[in-house]
This record gives C-alpha cells, sequence and structure tokens, in this order.
C-alpha cells in the first residue's frame, strides 16, 4: 500500500444487499479491476448492491411485570421505525420480523414463589405470533408463519406492517420476573442444543442482515438452564443465593471495580461495571460470538437496545418482609439508573455490554425518554443505513472549490458474476453522464463526514449479483484546506 503524507484513497463501505434470486455474499475484486493513478492509493473492499434486500428482525419486548406502559410506548412509534427502512432508495426491504419475550422461565424452577415464573422454559424463545393489541381484537398477524414476512407486494398478513408489528408485540406483563432477554433471542435463532424452535423455523436467511433489539427495563438475566440462582427456598439475607429477588442477578451477574455488588450494605455511585464473565450468568462474549458466527461477515449483525443506562449504579436497603412469615429484613436493591412517564429502570450493564461488542453496529438509547419516537427512529435509520450508506470514513479532498459542491476525485467500478463469469464495467461521475454514474451527498446519519458517495441508477434496478468498489481520494484531517475550503 502506498501512501502519501497529505491524502490516500479512503474505503466507502455499504451492507451488504442480498438478491431476491440468491444471495452472493461478500466478495473481493481481482486484481483485473483497475485502480486510479496518480493518487496514492488503499485498496479497498467492495460492497455489494442489488434491487432487492433482505433484512430479518428479532424484537425482543420484556414482558414482566413492570412493563405495560413501554409496551404501549413502543407501539405507537413502530411506524417511525418502519418509516426509515420504506425511506430506502427501493422502499421497504424484503423484511422478516420476528418477535420473542424475555420469559425463558427460571431455570429449573417454577411457581408463583419465583418471581411469577409459573412455568419450566418459559416462552422457550417461540415468535410471538397471536394477536393481543387492542385485547387482542387486531386482526393483523402473521400467518401462516409465526414472524411477519414482506417480499415485495406479497406479505404473510392483512394491512400494513406498523399495524401488525403493534398486534403481535404487546407481550402483556405476566412474564417472569427473573428475565433472560439476549438468551431469548438466541434460543430463537437456535443458540440452544435443540436448535431453532420449529415455529421458528424459515424465518433467519443466510445472506439477509439481522438486527436484534431489545426493549426492557431490568439488565439481562440469562442463565443455564440448571442453574440453581432462581432457587425458591433460599429466602434469608444470610443464605448463599439471598432472597428470591432480581437482585439475585446482579450480585451474581454483574462486577464493579472486580467484585460483586454488596448485598448487607447501601452503595452509592459503584464505578466500572461490568458482566461477570465467570459468575452465575450466561457469558456475553459467548452470546456475542454465536450472533456473529450466524453470518459469514459478522458486520452483517446489528445491535440497538431501549433500556436502563448503566449509571448511576447505586445499592440501597429496604425492610422487607421475609416470605411466609411475619418477619422483616433489611434486603438489597437496585436503585433505578433512570426514572419517566414510563417508569423506571435499572442499570443495563450486561445489555449495554452485549451492545457495545458490535462497535458502529450497536445502538443504545435509554427507556426512561417520555417518548419512543425518536429511539425507533435512530435504531431505523441505522439499520436503513447498513443497506443504504456508503458512507467516506474522511472528507473527500474538492478537486474544484470554485464549484458548488464537492468536485470529488473518485473511481467506481463494478462488477456483475453471470453464468459466463464477471462482467466489469467503471461507472462515471453524474457531472459528466446520465444515470448509472456516482454522485457525493450529505448525509447526517453517516459518521464523522456526514457525506456518502452513492450509485444513482435512475428507475433502472441494479443487475443482479451485482457488487461496487469505490475509491476516493481524501483528506486526512478536515482541516487540510483541499477538503476545509480554506
Amino acid at each position: 500500500m502506498i501512501k502519501a503524507s497529505d491524502s490516500r484513497l479512503a474505503l466507502l463501505l455499504s451492507v451488504m444487499a442480498p438478491l431476491a434470486s440468491g444471495g452472493c455474499g461478500r466478495t473481493e475484486l481481482d486484481a483485473a479491476i483497475p485502480l486510479p493513478t496518480g493518487s496514492p492509493i488503499q485498496t479497498a473492499p467492495t460492497f455489494n448492491e442489488s434491487v432487492n434486500s433482505d433484512l430479518d428482525i428479532v424484537f425482543m419486548i420484556d414482558n414482566s411485570g413492570s412493563m405495560q406502559q413501554e409496551q404501549e410506548n413502543l407501539a405507537r412509534n413502530f411506524p417511525v421505525f418502519i418509516s426509515a427502512l420504506e425511506s430506502l432508495p427501493e422502499g421497504l426491504p424484503n423484511v422478516h420480523i420476528g418477535v420473542v419475550s424475555s420469559d425463558l422461565g427460571a431455570g429449573k424452577y417454577a411457581g408463583a414463589n419465583v418471581e411469577g415464573c409459573t412455568k419450566i422454559g418459559g416462552d422457550g424463545g417461540v415468535f410471538q405470533a397471536s394477536p393481543r393489541g387492542m385485547g387482542g381484537a387486531c386482526t393483523s398477524f402473521p400467518h401462516p408463519e409465526s414472524y411477519l414476512s414482506v417480499n415485495g407486494t406479497k406479505q404473510n398478513f392483512p394491512g400494513d406492517i406498523s399495524s401488525a408489528m403493534s398486534c403481535i408485540a404487546q407481550l402483556g406483563t405476566r412474564g417472569c420476573g427473573f428475565e433472560h432477554q439476549i438468551a431469548s433471542v438466541w434460543k430463537a435463532l437456535g443458540g440452544d442444543v435443540g436448535g431453532v424452535p420449529a415455529v421458528n423455523q424459515g424465518f433467519l436467511r443466510d445472506d439477509a442482515l439481522l438486527a436484534i433489539v431489545l426493549i426492557t427495563d431490568e439488565d439481562d438475566c440469562s442463565a443455564p438452564d440448571d442453574t440453581d440462582l432462581f432457587d425458591p427456598s433460599q429466602t434469608l439475607i444470610t443464605d448463599p443465593l439471598g432472597p428470591v429477588d432480581s437482585y439475585r442477578c446482579n450480585e451474581f451477574g454483574h462486577l464493579c471495580d472486580g467484585v460483586p455488588p454488596p448485598r448487607t450494605m447501601p452503595a452509592m455511585n459503584l464505578q466500572n461495571c461490568t458482566s461477570n464473565e465467570n459468575g452465575k450468568l450466561m457469558r456475553i462474549a459467548d452470546f456475542v460470538s454465536f450472533f456473529k458466527g450466524l453470518k459469514a461477515n459478522p458486520d452483517d449483525v446489528i445491535v440497538a437496545a431501549i433500556t436502563g443506562p448503566t449509571t448511576p449504579y447505586s445499592v440501597t436497603l429496604s425492610n422487607v418482609r421475609i416470605r411466609g412469615t411475619q418477619m422483616f429484613e433489611m434486603e438489597p436493591r437496585i436503585v433505578p439508573s433512570c426514572t419517566s412517564t414510563n417508569g423506571e429502570a435499572a442499570p443495563s450493564v450486561r445489555i449495554r455490554q452485549f451492545v457495545d461488542a458490535f462497535g458502529d453496529n450497536g445502538t443504545f438509547e435509554s427507556i426512561c425518554d417520555g417518548d419512543f419516537s425518536p429511539a425507533m427512529a435512530r435504531i431505523g435509520d441505522k439499520i436503513a443505513g447498513r443497506i443504504r450508506h456508503q458512507c467516506l470514513e474522511e472528507p473527500p479532498v474538492d478537486r474544484d472549490p470554485t464549484r458548488p459542491g464537492v468536485q470529488a476525485n473518485c473511481e467506481v467500478y463494478q462488477e456483475t458474476n453471470t453464468s459466463d463469469g464477471p462482467v466489469r464495467s467503471s461507472i462515471d461521475s453524474c457531472d459528466d453522464v446520465a444515470p448509472p454514474c456516482w454522485r457525493i451527498q450529505s448525509d447526517s446519519t453517516c459518521p464523522g463526514t456526514g457525506t456518502e458517495v452513492i450509485v444513482d441508477r435512475g428507475s433502472v434496478p441494479a443487475p443482479p449479483r451485482t457488487s461496487i468498489t469505490v475509491l476516493c481520494e481524501t483528506c486526512k484531517t478536515a482541516d487540510d484546506p483541499r477538503c476545509s475550503g480554506s
């Protein structure tokens, strides 16, 4: 790789957009692709372009006792989320949307004295497709699949997709109070030894983008099926597991400055809280590896969460009656990290760690925002951006500052795989030719530069199995006069 001191060619990379006729995955163009001359070069991988894209989305919706208002807020704002996907140049992708609850039961324990966990295994990661909106009177639910499916003009539910999502997503508040948020998605997509649940078969497509969206007001308490963490026979502060309460998930699932949060004393503003990867809960690192491993390219997995901020993290003591007795004792409770008209939320340390493991593909939003509309818009934009955007990571050199706009020095090539082999051709600038052509445009959702390169094809879609290579001359910093205009 040749590099100069003042400029280089920067990668513009979009998400894979798989094909309706069969996915092609990401491919590197071989050396036969010509590279620009006369400028320093940094070799760029390809991004794939297609008339149709496949997108699989799993919504995990907490159905424990404190989630009524949050579910209603979510249902009101599904249209905002869908609008972001419909704003793509070719409209709504070929989308599958599945909904799972947070209820996987409480391991080998069940009963009213186990935080409302009345069924061994809970909902088992099975997609929830029954009509629940409007008190169960809504009619826009999927059939025969257990998930929503839209492919062009074909869909497996009546009405519009926002109404269908609202119909099936209001799961109620009778779920287990020991929420297994991440493990529910893990089970839904085949992470457990039994594989993908039968009714979930067909949802996950090899070449589709995968998006996971978690909506919850407590941190993840995913535990193995054989755990003793939820043992209801231990009820006292002096018992090895302590009282039967979700605080167990914190004590045995978190470390703050390297130690578990205390059980017998209050603590304010604990610092550096992380998942206890050697505790009683399932390891976040293992979940991350599983979900990334579902795709040939781990960058095709997008994760978002609307949940409680990780700070402040404080513990208080409450005078609580011991279950089954008339005696009281001081028991630990996590102080909510935020409150709002939606209620309150606990610090979601493990969920934040999970989201952050996906880098730029992770989005973390507060559930205590009174209106989920901005959060749902940002999550929708993030997912749509992985289909649409070819964002410049560095500012493009303006070769002619006297002209309006940015006169970028880019070279764009396309390769289409045909039965006779790959066919390669260049694409010219829209300044010089009519579509198909490339152009630079502003996009506030592109990190850093707020600039993207798009291939404008007019009314003619991209040929199937088409990939694009884009190389542009850029500045290392925006202060470079060739990019700053100074």
